[in-house]
């Protein structure tokens, strides 16, 4: 199994992940993205006296298992959903992330990419993804686009 080797808390987090990744890709074929991403990420409050390294660990481990689930995933999740499943894990484990959409200029067409933040970091791509890509500003739901 591909959990072998993963503490208790990290396999659950793998399961959830893994269930997550097929909510999100079902629910942006039946809800589009901003109505899963409404349902599903929560706001989590800034805590005060939080270890904003223990912080960043724990998001680049919760990214880490969501893309060794969605090598055992249904089909082949992509960006957003890898993203936007590492931002719901993030949320429900009151870490503040930021999902980011950008695009990049090539010469046949644009490419568009997601990730996630945390702390101004990138925890789930190369860290360089933020540089190789414009990324749009305000809110991914499309409301406060430049």
């Amino acid at each position: 199994m591909f959990a072998t080797g993963l503490d208790k808390q990290d396999r659950n987090l793998l399961i959830r992940a893994w269930w997550l990744l097929h909510l999100v890709r079902i629910g942006f074929r039946l809800m589009g993205f901003q109505r899963i991403r409404h349902l599903l990420v929560r706001k989590t409050p800034d805590v005060p006296n939080r270890d904003e390294t223990s912080n960043l660990e724990t998001a680049r481990r919760a990214a880490v298992l969501v893309a060794v689930a969605s090598k055992y995933s249904l089909g082949h999740p992509n960006c957003l959903a890898r993203s936007l499943t590492s931002a719901i894990l993030l949320s429900r484990m009151s870490i503040s992330s930021d999902l980011r959409l950008g695009v990049k200029k090539t010469p046949n067409s644009p490419v568009f990419h997601a990730w996630v933040e945390v702390q101004g970091q990138v925890v789930n791509d190369d860290p360089e993804v933020a540089s190789e890509y414009i990324a749009f500003a305000g809110d991914p739901d499309g409301r406060v686009f430049d």
